[in-house]
């Protein structure tokens, strides 16, 4: 070390900082002639992914720059002790029946959780029901809320649920009242009719409703947000990070203006909002949907007339429902993780990881604990919670963040010149503009140019699909009525003459959907109801899961091979892929060396369909003898042919070729074509 300490025979002014053009040029030479296009990518955002991020990529950032200043709060969680507990781990406990919630919960809570997470009963016997205050009451029995945050989507008005849950937990007893509690227990009626179509309410009411429960909780729970933007919704239906940005601050808009309009004061109504997003697979986007989050609400609330300090927002992620795959479910224990990651850098305030399992119904105690252990290890092993904005400075995202918050601001201002987002809902605005990328995604994955590992691309073919059965639907109790009763002191609220708060009971067995249908005013019925067409969310592996389910016998497909491996390899292995992800037993072998040895042995495997593995310049001899020797002795073979030689096309089907395989065919569609040729064929 002394000696390299002495010599001064080394230095880095040696070496010149290349230019960007300089290394422009090395990238294009190593191409081999290819454009230097070719190293950059558009995502569904319509934002090109570049190769390389530079210094100058970050010297002007338009959007950034239009909030003087630069609050601290844009940077991510903040607040004193944030480097010491980092986020709430916000794990959702399924159970329906309050009893095993409860048990479900305290469990989780004695092994690292640190928020309670309440999913409501769907109506079909997930999450958990909430028809009584006795319910709400068993559902937290022993629970200490004090410093422990609560997340409740309450749909179209938090009013019912907040009256039970406080009604429940009256003050003075030894469980507390209502200054304990925090997080979010929210009322999101755009969400809501944006999932369902219809409210059981009239918009007016819910935003009434918004604002007296607002108010209530700036009084007596300080702590607690009591509406919520749900940008999930949208990621779900296959929304891109845009959509989901600008729909949660045109939301976020109409309630601060509905807020306000009733007596609400703007910098109250501001602290009353937790904006909820769900994290896919791309990881730099998300965390960079997540930055830019801050940063656009931020400014929403400032255009309001708001207070700086206003413009902090709580960020509660949960990991994405679409990308998550009912086969190989174990691969979904690998992206939650990444997901839980970029929600983590992104700077969420609370995160939930849903277990691997999920798609295949309620959740075991095994995947509950794996998929809370993800947050664990992420906290105080990788020491993820000492951080703050750890992905700042970085100039990919930094460039991403800004391109991503002037491109969501652009369609949030589009959205706000066509009258809001409860008009662009009901014209189908949002849900087209969905649609159209919902159908890209569909589109890239059929074709195998997005991949799903283990469902369009490195299938496991011996999995069977599975699913485990739902839990059972426990009776609601009779003692409803005398169970639901409004809190004392709540204050009173006037709806076109009406006033104070009806003590109605929600109907057993408490799902959403009934539970905002009690406590309203009389004068509600007589107001209009919003409708709109539903937003379809699905799993983007449902239909290579349906097409598995549907090959449960898994039809045999032969390889006729042609030549030696290095002749067929290649185009084998893809093709055995290919059908794999189909459900097929691909029977496959080292090659053959003339056609009647493989015609010979395709027909003594007693397969109903074989694939032509070899290269184009081999086939105009190859497949023609091939193909005739198979379907001379067996008619109703399907013979598919790996690649697709233009010039040849026409030739090979006159020859008795049935379909061709090649990079970039629809192999959903394949797959399924083939499986009812076999079908019809009685196969």
């Amino acid at each position: 070390m002394d000696d390299l300490e002495r010599d001064t025979s080394y230095s880095l002014d040696e070496f010149s900082a290349p230019t960007a053009d300089e290394w422009r040029a090395a990238a294009v030479a190593s191409l081999g002639g290819q454009p230097f296009e070719k190293l950059s990518s558009r995502t569904y955002e319509d934002i090109p992914l570049q190769p390389l991020y530079r210094r100058e990529d970050t010297a002007e950032l338009p959007f950034a720059r239009t909030l003087p200043g630069q609050p601290p709060y844009l940077r991510g969680r903040t607040a004193a002790g944030a480097t010491q507990h980092g986020w709430a781990i916000a794990q959702e406990i399924s159970e329906h029946d309050p009893a095993a919630f409860n048990a479900a919960l305290i469990a989780a809570l004695e092994h690292g959780q640190t928020a309670v997470t309440i999913r409501l009963d769907d109506g079909a016997g997930a999450g958990l029901r909430l028809a009584t205050a006795a319910d709400a009451a068993a559902a937290l029995r022993g629970v200490y809320l004090h410093g422990l945050p609560i997340i409740l989507h309450a749909g179209p008005t938090a009013l019912p649920l907040l009256a039970l849950l406080v009604a429940a937990r009256p003050a003075g007893t030894a469980e507390g009242g209502p200054a304990e509690l925090t997080g979010s227990i929210a009322a999101d009626p755009l969400a809501a009719l944006a999932e369902t179509g219809a409210l059981p309410l009239p918009l007016a009411s819910a935003y009434d409703d918004m604002a007296l429960v607002a108010q209530w909780a700036a009084a007596a729970a300080p702590g607690l947000a009591t509406v919520a933007v749900r940008a999930d919704l949208y990621h779900e239906a296959g929304g891109s990070a845009v959509h989901e940005l600008a729909f949660a601050l045109a939301t976020g808009a109409a309630y601060l203006r509905a807020l306000t309009e009733r007596g609400v004061a703007i910098d109250t109504a501001a602290a009353a909002v937790a904006l909820h997003f769900a994290i896919g697979g791309q990881f730099f986007m998300e965390v960079a949907k997540l930055r830019a989050a801050r940063l656009l609400w931020a400014q929403v609330v400032a255009a309001f007339g708001a207070s700086p300090a206003a413009g902090a927002v709580r960020l509660h992620a949960r990991t994405a429902r679409r990308n998550k795959s009912a086969i190989d479910r174990h691969v979904n224990m690998l992206r939650a993780t990444t997901e839980a990651l970029a929600a983590a850098v992104g700077g969420a305030d609370s995160i939930c990881v849903a277990p691997f399992d999920e798609p295949l119904g309620a959740p075991d105690d095994f995947s509950r604990r794996i998929a809370r252990n993800v947050q664990i290890i992420l906290q105080d092993e990788a020491h993820m919670k000492r951080l703050i904005d750890p992905a700042g400075g970085s100039y990919a995202v930094e460039s991403l963040t800004d391109q991503l918050a002037r491109a969501a601001w652009a369609q949030f201002q589009e959205i706000e010149r066509q009258g809001g987002m409860a008009a662009a809902l009901e014209r189908g605005f949002v849900q087209s503009s969905i649609a159209a990328v919902a159908g890209k995604r569909a589109a890239a994955l059929a074709k195998r140019r997005d991949v799903l590992v283990g469902v369009n691309q490195f299938a496991n073919p011996n999995e069977k699909l599975t699913a485990r059965p739902a839990p059972a639907v426990q009776p609601a109790a009779d003692d409803a009525a005398p169970g639901a009763r409004c809190p004392r002191r709540w204050p009173r609220r006037r709806r076109g003459g009406a006033t104070g708060v009806r003590p109605s009971p929600p109907p057993p067995p408490g799902t959403r959907s009934q539970l905002a249908t009690a406590l309203r005013g009389d004068s509600a019925g007589a107001l209009p109801t919003p409708t709109a067409t539903p937003l379809r969310p699905a799993r983007a592996a449902a239909p290579f899961e349906a097409l598995r389910q549907k090959a449960q016998v898994a039809p045999r497909l032969f390889l006729a091979n042609l030549g030696p491996p290095r002749q067929h390899k290649a185009r084998a292995d893809f093709t055995q892929g290919f059908f794999e992800v189909g459900g097929f037993q691909v029977i496959t072998n080292n090659g053959f060396a003339t056609p009647d040895e493989a015609a010979a042995a395709a027909l003594a495997s007693g397969a109903p369909a074989v694939a032509i593995c070899s290269t184009d310049e081999t086939y105009p001899d190859l497949v023609p003898p091939l193909v005739a020797a198979i379907k001379a002795a067996a008619p109703q073979t399907v013979v598919i042919l790996a690649g697709r030689p233009a010039e040849q096309v026409e030739a090979l089907r006159a020859a008795g070729v049935d379909e061709f395989v090649y990079f970039g065919a629809d192999a959903l569609a394949i797959n399924g074509w083939l499986l009812e040729q076999l079908i019809s064929r009685g196969v």
